[in-house]
């Protein structure tokens, strides 16, 4: 796999932290190459996306780690709605979540939140 970086901090993930098998899809790319090798054509219509995509990521990223970039260095900073709860992403409560997360990726890049 060329068409992606690589990732070297072995995160703290999935049952670990109490099953967090959910990708976030609100900041994501690979290239069209990446996404033919990995996922056209490969599921159906009864599935979760954001679990489906984690999946598949987390299962090639433990059979060879080069290629595949998992997470950005910086905590990006949302602007807009969460689809799930229509909450605005510059609410005080996600404001408080984001600030934990651009500290622990600084300080605990392994653990993701």
């Amino acid at each position: 796999m060329k068409y992606m970086q690589t990732y070297v901090v072995s995160p703290l993930i999935g049952d670990i932290l109490g099953g967090n098998h959910w990708m976030d899809l609100r900041v994501f790319s690979f290239f069209s190459t990446a996404y033919d090798e990995l996922f056209r054509g490969k599921y159906g219509s009864a599935f979760v996306l954001e679990k489906y995509f984690f999946e598949t990521i987390k299962n090639r990223w433990k059979q060879e780690h080069a290629g595949i970039f998992c997470r950005f260095d910086i905590q990006p900073n949302l602007i807009g709605f969460s689809g799930n709860s229509n909450k605005s992403y510059q609410s005080v409560s996600y404001k408080i979540k984001n600030s934990i997360r651009t500290v622990v990726r600084r300080v605990l890049p392994s653990l993701w939140l």
